[in-house]
């Protein structure tokens, strides 16, 4: 403790800096002393509460530090209460400073709550939060569907319309850029045919869920050209999300097969496990730069396709499903299985089909083909009226 001695001032002596600086230092150590005896700063102390960090709302699940004096070390003999909630975990703590995850258990969020800290030597005062709730977190995916309609022969110099639906199956909006693909283009190079599309609209464009995204593509065939297989990607800007369409196969001077769009067929998601809990004999893959997948060299394997029947009335009725594997050669046994081989469906539902393959190289061959599901529709007195498909590139693997 700093004692300070003084001569008493007689009247007409002057008042020199020395004086008065002795003068500010007993008064600082005056206020010192005062100060620690209200907020009793000793080891036996109640615990002060003067102030946390953020000062602002925060949300649960997110980083709080209480500030104030007399927290016990370690901190695990402190204990927060928050609306309630006894909290007694904290990370990088000390005597001044509590800090700890504000735990997702409050409802009716967002509220303002107390909070104090309670040790063995009492209770601190309280001061306010006000908790917001979890921001939603992002999941989901997203599918691109073909909505071309038939098109006619394919002929050089001509444009055609192309059409898909991105549909975000997410739980928040989401921002994508979309792309045509080119692959297996033969005669013209790709960058004559990409000079002549016009995508609609251009990314990067939010898509929230349950509202798809019509995208249109006019294609003009240029000079030169033989054929190309054709796909819509679309690729959340963050990268989370990435999905191509079926691929659209338009060769000169023939009619491409155009699926029809009373059913929607995507490649699935292909679990790391088989049924057997084994590592899957398939994986998924970009191929190209569209969606596919690979199967293990000598190995069989399912690829599961998704199948969505539209709310068309048209559409319910009776399904036959088949796979086949598009210049099989030696490498793959075409054609395939489909798991069920015919269902009956109402309008709009979805079903899982799984296509069997069995890849039958014996070269580790790298070449890339087609796998294609259909689901050929049948009326109720038995006459095949359409047929919807999706063509999917596949390759082996080792």
């Amino acid at each position: 403790m700093a004692v300070f001695s003084f001569q008493r001032v007689q009247p007409g002596d002057l008042i020199s800096a020395d004086l008065m600086n002795r003068l500010i230092d007993a008064f600082r150590s005056l206020d010192t002393r005062v100060t620690n005896l209200e907020e009793g700063d000793s080891p036996t102390a109640n615990p002060v509460l003067l102030d946390r960090s953020p000062t602002g709302d925060v949300e649960v699940n997110s980083l709080l530090t209480l500030i104030g004096r007399n927290f016990l070390i370690p901190p695990q003999n402190n204990t927060v209460i928050l609306d309630g909630v006894p909290i007694q975990s904290f990370a990088a703590s000390d005597d001044k400073n509590l800090r700890f995850t504000i735990p997702d258990v409050f409802s009716t969020l967002p509220r303002t709550v107390s909070v104090f800290v309670r040790n063995a030597f009492g209770d601190s005062s309280q001061l306010q939060i006000r908790l917001l709730p979890r921001p939603p977190q992002q999941g989901g995916d997203v599918v691109v569907f073909n909505q071309t309609k038939p098109l006619g022969k394919i002929v050089i110099g001509q444009t055609y319309n192309l059409a898909w639906l991105v549909d975000s199956q997410t739980l928040l909006p989401a921002t994508y850029n979309l792309t045509v693909v080119l692959s297996n283009v033969v005669g013209a190079p790709p960058n004559l045919w990409q000079s002549g599309i016009q995508l609609t609209p251009v990314g990067p464009i939010q898509i929230a869920p349950g509202k798809p995204l019509a995208v249109a593509a006019k294609v003009t065939v240029p000079a030169g050209a033989t054929s190309v297989e054709i796909a819509l990607k679309a690729e959340s800007t963050d990268l989370q999300f990435s999905q191509s369409s079926p691929v659209l196969s338009l060769t000169v001077d023939a009619v491409p097969d155009v699926s029809d769009p009373r059913v929607l067929l995507t490649l699935d998601d292909i679990p790391p496990l088989d049924s057997g809990g084994n590592p899957n004999t398939v994986r998924a893959a970009t191929i190209n730069g569209i969606n596919g997948a690979e199967v293990k060299f000598g190995a069989s394997g399912q690829i599961p396709v998704a199948m969505h029947v539209t709310a068309d009335p048209t559409a319910a009725g009776t399904y036959n499903y088949t796979v086949e594997i598009e210049n099989a050669a030696a490498l793959w046994s075409s054609p395939g299985t489909a798991t069920p081989a015919t269902s009956g469906q109402v309008a709009p539902s979805d079903k899982t089909i799984q296509a069997g393959v069995r890849n039958t190289d014996t070269g580790n061959s790298t070449a890339v083909t087609f796998l294609v599901v259909k689901a050929l529709h049948q009326t109720a007195g038995g006459v095949q009226d359409f047929t919807s498909f999706m063509r999917i590139p596949i390759r082996g693997f080792a």
